[in-house]
């Protein structure tokens, strides 16, 4: 509706071609990968609407428009970045829960041993230490992999 009030007032052909007509096209967003060392690619897959040069001059909406655009955009990123720091203390938390799980079993089956060791019962004092020794060695890799990338 614009562009035809625009063409209805007569407006010259430089700005019939500056402010194209908006097509549904422009509003969807391309998801590429952009290499960083080639030079003139930065605005290449963004609508018309994007890469036009504003007229900075011709009045204060432009910069409050500006405003408004970078106080949604660090919004986006705050939250995002919000969002890393909760996944990465939530994995850190699971982490310390999966060593306690295995450390907990590895005990759990040493009293069974234990128990079954005061009766004399050779089946169940086997069957125990070798539930021990498993949940053992699973405590200790967990133990080693979180110490040998850092992630405590």
């Amino acid at each position: 509706r614009c562009r035809k009030a625009m063409i209805a007032l007569g407006v010259s052909s430089v700005l019939l071609q500056r402010y194209q007509e908006l097509k549904e096209e422009h509003l969807q967003s391309k998801t590429i990968e952009i290499d960083p060392s080639v030079t003139g690619t930065h605005g290449e897959n963004l609508p018309w609407f994007w890469t036009m040069n504003a007229d900075l001059q011709a009045g204060n909406w432009m910069s409050e428009c500006e405003f408004a655009f970078l106080w949604v955009k660090f919004h986006h990123t705050k939250a995002n970045i919000d969002c890393c720091t909760k996944e990465v203390a939530l994995l850190k938390m699971e982490m310390r829960w999966t060593v306690n799980f295995f450390q907990h079993h590895s005990n759990k089956w040493r009293r069974f041993a234990a128990e079954a060791e005061a009766k004399w019962d050779v089946g169940r004092v086997c069957f125990a230490k070798k539930q021990t020794k498993t949940w053992g060695i699973l405590h200790e890799q967990v133990v080693t992999l979180i110490h040998h990338f850092h992630l405590a």
